[in-house]
């Protein structure tokens, strides 16, 4: 899978589109009944649409067309299809074409104007910085790995002598049943001890990242009553796990959990705001109050904003120190020049981009409803 990155992004916001519009695409590329992906005919019924409400200019047509015909094309292409979600950026007339393959699905849409639409791909960004450490193992394999919804790195692996049952005396050579127990004992501990060794070397580079621990039942237990209490309380997950001889199945079963996490993690930053609200402190909600927020400088690195689903708001935003204000005003505040229409997630979500503020996506619309569908948390 393709990583999102911050050049990326701001390679689209400098993208030419004038004269002329480009076309954003999000596909959800979910099978449906093993054979059919239902986002691609949301596309298509939205293409039609689009075409329908472009005048009669035969130019603005013909340009459209264009545009559109590179995005079918694209969605066509086996060579796509692989991914959860994709998304397209089309302005022919500027030869700009970009496709980005998608970690997690989006919801598929289809949008003409005169800048790149770039909330969905801003959220993909942020979901893909919560890493992870994940540890498969069991006491004669184990992998470390670096994992995010982009991708998934080996970072290390090791291969243990224990034997894979305690053998009887006979079969090793007259050893006594409690000699071969305390050998086969020695061993695991020395295993496992440089299973944590490196453990705290990786949580010393990533000193916030969070650790899965995937394994067999009882190894998995025996590694967890070890771990010093610095690692103790940086891991988020443990689950069974029989895949260790299939690196695919165990891909898949980490981005699974990847996904849970991300998810849990989206719950209790919600949770985390309905406790400030009680104590009323410690947030902001709502567009204008959140812009105050942020303009006054309370966003920390601790900070984080929320974000629920595109609510389509406009907000002003200044042509020169890109001011943001949702005030129905001509000219900046701050410096006196015009303002543009734009919007809002759009806006706020490329500010946390440019000062590295966290920003938890909630997906479910009623859990920021009161809100307005925005808030913010900081200390």
């Amino acid at each position: 899978m393709i990583k999102i990155t911050r050049t990326m992004i701001e390679q689209l916001i400098k993208a030419p589109c004038s004269p002329g519009l480009m076309l954003s695409c999000y596909t959800d590329l979910t099978v449906q009944d093993g054979i059919h992906r239902p986002g691609i005919g949301v596309i298509k019924h939205a293409g039609s649409l689009i075409k329908q409400g472009i005048p009669d200019n035969l130019h603005d047509r013909k340009e459209f067309e264009k545009n559109y015909d590179s995005v079918l094309k694209t969605l066509e292409n086996p060579e796509f299809l692989h991914s959860p979600g994709i998304a397209i950026f089309v302005a022919r007339q500027h030869d700009q074409f970009q496709i980005i393959p998608l970690t997690i699905p989006v919801r598929s849409e289809l949008v003409y104007s005169e800048e790149p639409y770039l909330v969905p791909l801003l959220k993909a960004y942020f979901e893909q910085q919560r890493q992870y450490l994940v540890l498969a193992f069991d006491n004669n394999l184990a992998r470390l790995y670096h994992a995010d919804l982009a991708g998934i790195q080996v970072m290390n692996d090791w291969h243990s002598d224990v034997p894979q049952k305690q053998h009887s005396s006979g079969d090793r050579g007259g050893w006594s049943q409690p000699g071969i127990t305390h050998h086969r004992e020695e061993l695991l501990n020395r295993f496992e001890q440089e299973i944590i060794k490196q453990l705290v070397k990786s949580q010393q580079l990533h000193p916030q990242i969070e650790l899965i621990l995937l394994g067999h039942e009882v190894a998995m237990n025996q590694l967890k009553h070890r771990l010093p209490e610095l690692l103790c309380d940086r891991v988020v997950h443990t689950g069974t796990c029989n895949h260790l001889d299939s690196e695919t199945s165990l891909r898949k079963a980490i981005h699974e959990v990847i996904k849970k996490q991300n998810a849990i993690h989206s719950k209790s930053q919600a949770d985390e705001l309905n406790k400030r609200q009680s104590s009323k402190a410690g947030f902001a909600a709502g567009a204008a109050d959140v812009l105050t927020a942020m303009d006054s400088g309370k966003i920390r690195q601790k900070g984080c904003l929320l974000i629920g689903p595109d609510s389509r708001e406009v907000v002003l935003r200044c042509s020169s120190c890109r001011h943001l204000t949702i005030d129905d005003i001509q000219k900046c505040p701050h410096c006196g020049s015009g303002c543009k229409s734009c919007n809002l997630w759009e806006e706020l979500l490329l500010r946390a981009l440019r000062h590295d503020w966290k920003v938890t996506c909630i997906e479910r619309p009623e859990t920021l409803a009161d809100e307005g569908g925005v808030a913010l948390l900081f200390d």
